[in-house]
């Protein structure tokens, strides 16, 4: 009986040891990840790096995180909500960018604080701003970051596989303006399967067209457009218009992983299972529809792994992330 009650009480203490090293490890890992965002992070104070990410010398990738506050990570029990960034997944592919790109840019990580200090006259304090117009404002900030210094314009959850210097060069050389051919989500789906989307947007410094582009966000937004799909909508079809002439240029969507090498659309769906997805040999990387996988309910939980379980995950995300 002794001895049982000794393995018993070994057992439950080998336990507790167990559960207190595994909560300090995914603390570790969390800390590890953040500072890798950390170190090119714009607003961070303890950076004593030129707080404009020495634009004069490079060419920038600006990669914009948004911080809104949800449940999914706690600061305690009781808050039930934190401003976290709370998508662990995503410090990979913002990692991937920076490691594919860091030689030939300098990746620039702003937020929503960002703008009024990049910004010339910039007065807009986004979280005063509730949706959907924060969403319509950002997007008029971030044309104007574009026009003021030039670059490119990555989401965070875009998995990167090599450079996008020569895409980026390619694309400044021929077009005023640059975007991302991605899914379609808003209408004509059936027609347009994929469309231009300025979540992938970039231009040279002081371009005409950019500056056409804001004139035309500043005119939708003043009509006091309140449909978040309505207004973004009405930007890709005008990013499309324009592509028509050549006044903006579109990167396939082949290069982003909105299609395969057959040439099939790749949807949110496709990319949660298992099914070997074929891309094509050129493609620049994988954009994730990181808002989609909140949106619904049947893939949020991704959203909750921790970066080790995202990659270990059975889905091709986990794969990709995994490979690259």
């Amino acid at each position: 009986m002794n001895a049982y009650i000794y393995t018993l009480v070994a057992t439950l203490l080998l336990n507790y040891i167990y559960n207190i090293y595994r909560v300090k490890m995914s603390d570790k890992e969390r800390e590890n990840s953040y500072s890798v965002v950390e170190k090119f992070l714009i607003n961070n104070q303890t950076n004593k790096k030129d707080k404009m990410c020495d634009i004069s010398k490079k060419d920038i990738v600006w990669v914009h995180m948004t911080y809104e506050k949800n449940s999914r990570w706690w600061q305690s029990f009781y808050s039930r909500t934190s401003d976290d960034l709370n998508q662990p997944y995503l410090y990979l592919t913002v990692k991937s960018i920076i490691d594919k790109c860091g030689n030939d840019f300098n990746v620039c990580i702003i937020d929503d604080t960002s703008f009024v200090k990049l910004i010339p006259s910039w007065e807009i304090d986004l979280s005063l701003v509730g949706e959907p117009v924060k969403t319509n404002i950002r997007e008029l900030a971030f044309a104007k970051l574009l026009y003021t210094y030039g670059g490119m314009l990555v989401p965070p959850s875009f998995l990167c596989f090599k450079s996008l210097y020569p895409t980026y060069s390619k694309y400044n050389e021929h077009h005023g303006m640059f975007v991302g051919e991605l899914v379609n989500t808003f209408d004509n789906v059936d027609v347009y399967p994929v469309f231009p989307s300025s979540v992938i947007m970039g231009c040279q410094q002081y371009s005409d067209t950019m500056m056409n582009y804001i004139n035309y966000l500043e005119s939708n937004i003043s009509t006091d457009y309140v449909s978040q799909g309505q207004f973004t909508g009405e930007n890709s079809r005008w990013l499309y218009k324009n592509s028509t002439w050549g006044g903006v240029g579109i990167i396939p969507a082949r290069e982003l992983g909105a299609k395969d090498s057959d040439g099939k659309v790749i949807l949110l769906d496709h990319l949660m299972g298992t099914t070997y997805i074929s891309l094509p040999k050129n493609s620049l990387g994988l954009y994730i529809p990181s808002s989609q996988i909140l949106n619904r309910t049947a893939y949020n939980w991704f959203a909750r792994l921790s970066a080790i379980q995202a990659l270990e995950s059975d889905t091709n995300i986990g794969k990709m992330m995994l490979i690259n």
